[in-house]
């Protein structure tokens, strides 16, 4: 090899050697950059778990609103259902003692003529 080509070689050498030192110092960064990311993500999904439990957590609270809301109107459903019940023996009473009083009153002006007779 001839003195100039020895230098290209060293030249293009030097180059490569710079190449990689420059590669070599932006390494840091880009694992900064990695490394920030990574944590970036661990925040999210954190996060994001949080997010579900208090999720499950109201899920499983309204859920246990619905059972009790549930029970309430069955024992609501079921106290409309006695009072109708009620309603309608007391209502029969009534017309029965209507039925009664009617008799009777019939009876009473069947008296009133005879002895006004």
């Amino acid at each position: 090899m001839d003195g100039d080509g020895i230098e290209r070689a060293l030249a293009e050498a030097l180059n490569v050697i710079f190449d990689l030192v420059k590669e070599l110092e932006r390494q840091p960064y880009k694992a900064q950059y990695y490394a920030e990311q990574v944590r970036a993500l661990r925040t999210e999904t954190e996060t994001q778990h949080a997010s579900a439990e208090r999720i499950r957590e109201e899920k499983h609270q309204l859920r246990a609103d619905y059972g009790k809301l549930k029970q309430l109107a069955e024992r609501e459903r079921e106290q409309h259902r006695r009072a109708a019940e009620a309603a309608s023996r007391d209502l029969e009473a009534l017309r029965r003692q209507n039925a009664e009083l009617s008799i009777m009153k019939w009876k009473a002006e069947g008296q009133v003529k005879q002895l006004a007779s």
